[in-house]
């Protein structure tokens, strides 16, 4: 397993982008085709991680396969943004560094349309010294999607899922002994990101204290609280209307036979 890096907070340009140019050219030379509309297919690496502040660096490289389809036939390359979507992690300081002019028609593949560079901050309730290496790879790893204008409706936005279609960790720390690059699919992100937030959100021993402020404990004491005064308020009034029904029935029973009984209160 690779040791943790130590702590940095910029991109060692020269060397860091010349090992990812080759490592994603090299991981997505065998692509053919991707699934989704606009052609492209992602390279997502980390350059750094710092596990005191949880602030991390990271590039992601778009590149051309094959020929865009459906509603993004005719888009542009240099009309294209990127989404980044995480559930435990706030994105900022987004970079674009490259942009490739040439045009959409080029047969070559795998063909770099642009570069991203970003910093990100993973959410504070997660003790990232407690995880994996193979926790922080799900972890960091954003759901990337293309956004543009359509080309029949100029006012319409149009995206696609880059997620079947992105490789990730194809170098540095994250990457894995034999340097194979990672195809992580949603659902399985998810999973992973679920898994790792409920354990984060276990309580410690009790006696010792609570890992996060007990909301949970908080909001079901309140609606046990409420379960107990309902039920409690009807068993009463089954009470008092089981009394009431006796001496009713008791007064009946001694009046039988009058016209007038007594009112009963």
């Amino acid at each position: 397993m690779s040791l943790r890096p130590d702590t940095q907070y910029a991109f060692e340009e020269g060397q860091f982008n010349a090992t990812t140019t080759s490592t994603c050219e090299n991981a997505l030379g065998g692509l053919k085709s991707v699934s989704n509309p606009s052609g492209i297919a992602a390279c997502f690496n980390v350059a750094f991680l710092n596990e005191e502040t949880s602030i991390f660096g990271a590039d992601v490289k778009l590149y051309y396969v094959s020929q865009a389809n459906g509603e993004f036939t005719n888009t542009k390359w240099e009309d294209f943004n990127i989404k980044l979507g995480s559930r435990l992690i706030e994105f900022s300081g987004m970079n674009r560094v490259f942009q490739n002019t040439t045009s959409n028609s080029t047969t070559d593949s795998p063909y770099l349309v642009m570069q991203w560079r970003y910093s990100g901050r993973v959410n504070e309730i997660i003790p990232l010294k407690k995880l994996s290496l193979e926790e922080h790879r799900y972890l960091l790893a954003p759901n990337i999607s293309i956004i543009t204008k359509s080309p029949s409706q100029p006012n319409t936005i149009i995206d696609a899922s880059l997620a079947p279609d992105t490789l990730s960790y194809t170098t540095g720390y994250l990457a894995n002994d034999a340097n194979s690059p990672y195809n992580m699919t949603t659902s399985e992100v998810k999973t992973q990101l679920t898994n790792i937030l409920i354990a984060t959100l276990e309580f410690e021993v009790p006696g010792i204290g609570l890992g996060i402020f007990p909301t949970g404990l908080v909001i079901t004491s309140v609606w046990t609280g409420l379960f107990l005064a309902i039920v409690g308020y009807g068993t009463f009034e089954r009470k008092q209307y089981r009394s009431f029904h006796e001496r009713r029935l008791k007064y009946a029973t001694s009046t039988r036979g009058y016209g007038n009984r007594p009112v009963v209160s």
